[in-house]
């Protein structure tokens, strides 16, 4: 009884005239068992004198607390026949869990207006909202994807919410997946992490709701793992909630690794690094195998690595593509390309569109087919260039457009050839060579 009446006095500004007068029985009722245990333990309970009486006195209290006895029992069955009425007075009136239940109207959330108002009738947000744009997107290349927290403060009412929302329309489309919620001051956190996920993701999940805050959390972060992600908190009022939701944020782990270099005196196989490096270590400049492995083609995160410098990797075989995706890195100053074989009999080519930085260039294949082709304009900043040659691949490679080159280490195969056959691949080499402006050494 007593819990049920605090659970009525929490919601009392809400209790009908009924409910509040079957809340007064209840309370009276609770009042007169009260008094009653009271009286019961006053006139019944344990004396200490009458165990040191005679049987005398013994028997006459005896015969005294029978009448007590009777008295008090008959008020306990008054009292349950009040309790019974009233279970079924509150059954007659359907007095049941409907009186907990708040009946004043739930207001209207002043930020919803925010979230909703058009771009055009806004007055004096163009210059704070570009200011946390360019903190938001600011710097270049791997320090551009590195995870930022912009904080907006203010007193309430300032415009924060609309303010942050334009910046949100604003950028959203360069963002893989995006989520806008709300903290307030008595945060769910757990629904506004299952709002969150299901924001990125862009989907339902099955039975979420029984989902604790720790699985949601791991959900989340793994998949923005592989993601750019654009995620506004609004209307946070404590710090525990904020690093509560801020775990589920994934940042990138590997973002300060410059160097790397694998070694291996064994045949240990590394095809893990094919496709699960994440997240991407964009700021690497070294990468280097020292191993017997080759890879079977080139690792797709290798494509990202805008800040790399020097790589020596090995690959088996080599197309066209591979040459193609090491040719589109943008810093790449020093390569070394070790295989095996090529992959196709048709001619690798080098356009004037790859390797635009390239200053030294290593290529070791011992069955490379009819060789490497140099188009007008390739490797415009090449000054190294070291190569194997096929001695029956033919005579033209397209030396004579390497304008920057100043030495060149030419390797000739010679197996299953003849030495007429030799002899004038490293002729034709020679006479190329002389041609070019900076006249490179060479080494045969």
């Amino acid at each position: 009884m007593n819990a049920l009446l605090q659970r009525l006095a929490e919601v009392d500004s809400d209790l009908d005239v009924q409910t509040k007068e079957w809340r007064r029985q209840v309370q009276e009722m609770s009042y007169d068992i009260e008094d009653c245990i009271d009286d019961f333990m006053h006139r019944i309970g344990h004396n200490g004198m009458a165990d040191s009486a005679g049987l005398v006195n013994k028997v006459v209290q005896q015969l005294k607390s029978l009448r007590v006895r009777h008295q008090i029992a008959s008020q306990i069955q008054d009292l349950k026949a009040r309790v019974e009425d009233a279970s079924k007075r509150r059954m007659r009136y359907k007095l049941d869990e409907s009186a907990f239940q708040s009946r004043t109207t739930a207001a209207i959330d002043p930020r919803l207006l925010s979230l909703y108002a058009v771009p055009e009738g806004l007055v004096g947000v163009g210059k704070p909202r570009d200011d946390i744009v360019q903190l938001l997107m600011q710097g270049e290349g791997a320090s551009a994807r590195q995870l930022k927290v912009v904080s907006v403060v203010g007193p309430g009412g300032l415009g924060k919410t609309t303010l942050v929302n334009e910046v949100y329309r604003r950028l959203e489309s360069q963002f893989q997946c995006r989520a806008f919620v709300s903290l307030s001051q008595q945060p769910d956190v757990k629904k506004i992490l299952r709002n969150i996920l299901c924001q990125v993701s862009q989907q339902e999940h099955d039975n979420m709701e029984i989902w604790d805050e720790e699985k949601i959390i791991n959900a989340i972060r793994d998949f923005l793992q592989r993601k750019r992600y654009l995620i506004v908190i609004d209307d946070i009022w404590s710090n525990q909630a904020w690093r509560t939701v801020k775990c589920a944020l994934y940042a990138n782990a590997l973002a300060n690794l410059r160097y790397l270099y694998i070694q291996s005196y064994y045949g240990y196989s590394i095809d893990f690094l094919l496709d699960s490096w994440f997240p991407t270590p964009h700021l690497l400049q070294t990468f280097g195998m020292g191993m017997e492995y080759h890879f079977p083609r080139i690792p797709f995160w290798i494509a990202s690595l805008d800040n790399l410098i020097c790589l020596d990797i090995n690959v088996d075989p080599v197309e066209q593509k591979a040459l193609d995706v090491l040719g589109n890195l943008p810093s790449l100053l020093y390569l070394w390309l070790t295989s095996k074989a090529t992959a196709l009999k048709e001619r690798l080519i080098i356009s004037s569109s790859m390797f635009i930085c390239l200053k030294e260039f290593h290529f070791t294949c011992w069955s490379s087919g009819v060789g490497l082709m140099f188009e007008a304009g390739a490797m415009i900043k090449l000054e190294k260039l070291g190569i194997y040659f096929d001695a029956g691949a033919g005579l033209y490679f397209g030396f004579q457009h390497l304008s920057s080159l100043k030495h060149l280490v030419a390797e000739i195969i010679c197996s299953s050839v003849t030495v007429q056959e030799v002899q004038a691949l490293e002729e034709a080499i020679r006479s190329v060579v002389d041609l070019l402006p900076n006249h490179p050494t060479l080494e045969v």
